[in-house]
């Protein structure tokens, strides 16, 4: 082997070996999950990730289809409850099938900031026999956990994204009272 090839192939296995690093699963984390109620009468939802911890970190919050055209956060579960009543959890619509484009969609913060995205409730779910705006008729305590995601880089024009440490693992809000906390 050259000195030439040796030095290369060193640099491609500091490469492999820093891109693994990069992608390592987490247990704990750095990063917390709030939901709000944004609009009660239109079962908006705002769902806020926020960084406290000390070094910069990102997650992949869901997905980007048609090229920017639509965000998806998600996979998000939404757990409903009700005094007397076993609570109902609903899986927020995922994207399964898709004609074009689909890229993750990544966030990226620095320690100490937060990214918020309101989240629409759509009329009903097909997961379950009863629509979600029928669970919220009544007051209720709901919160929300989203799963991160593993970093797949899918395009050529995305590979400098490999070298992101990206984490990974569950969140789970804590409950709000719903309507009551809702903004008027």
């Amino acid at each position: 082997m050259t000195s030439r090839s040796a030095r290369l192939f060193v640099c491609l296995g500091a490469i492999v070996a820093f891109g693994s690093m990069a992608h390592a699963q987490t247990d704990g984390g750095p990063l917390q999950l709030t939901i709000a109620c944004e609009d009660a009468s239109e079962f908006l939802f705002r769902v806020t990730v926020e960084n406290v911890g000390a070094s910069p970190t990102a997650a992949i919050v869901g997905s980007i289809l048609g090229n920017d055209r639509t965000y998806v956060p998600g996979p998000l579960t939404f757990t409903v409850s009700r005094p007397g009543v076993a609570d109902s959890t609903i899986d927020y619509p995922v994207v399964n099938h898709v004609g074009g484009r689909l890229d993750q969609w990544l966030i990226q913060l620095p320690a100490g900031a937060s990214y918020s995205m309101v989240v629409p409730v759509p009329a009903g779910f097909r997961s379950i026999p009863m629509r979600f705006r029928d669970l919220l008729s009544m007051p209720a305590g709901v919160h929300v956990q989203l799963k991160t995601q593993e970093h797949h880089i899918s395009s050529l024009d995305l590979q400098g994204q490999r070298f992101i440490r990206v984490w990974v693992g569950t969140l789970t809000s804590p409950r709000i009272r719903f309507p009551e906390s809702c903004r008027r």
